[in-house]
């Protein structure tokens, strides 16, 4: 027998069910991680798997107030920030995580032409 057959059996739709690995320390990310796996299920995953510990440190750093930004050293003050540091800290030790979405604008210097 499986989750979704206990699941249904009891008369509760499999679909409406979030299954968490761990449950975090952090009443931050708590909080944040029902978004995540509702809106990014692909990065929920891969937290769930491999990072929670770098997104959970992001976050409660964040929740003191000494999370800062990569390159212009500014205070972080979202959950989302926080939870995109912690995946970027975890890519750059080599972790599974999924790539970065590309950004719909075009790029600086680059002119399109007509």
């Amino acid at each position: 027998m499986n989750l979704n057959a206990l699941l249904i059996e009891g008369n509760i739709d499999p679909r409406e069910v979030l299954v968490m690995r761990h449950r975090p320390y952090e009443p931050e990310l708590r909080k944040v991680l029902p978004w995540l796996a509702a809106e990014k299920p692909d990065v929920f995953n891969a937290y769930q798997q491999t990072q929670g510990k770098k997104v959970e440190k992001a976050m409660h750093e964040m929740h003191k107030g000494t999370l800062k930004s990569g390159n212009s050293g500014k205070k972080v003050t979202t959950k989302k920030q926080a939870v995109a540091i912690g995946l970027s800290e975890a890519r750059k030790e080599g972790g599974k995580v999924p790539k970065r979405k590309s950004s719909k604008t075009p790029q600086r210097g680059l002119a399109m032409s007509a």
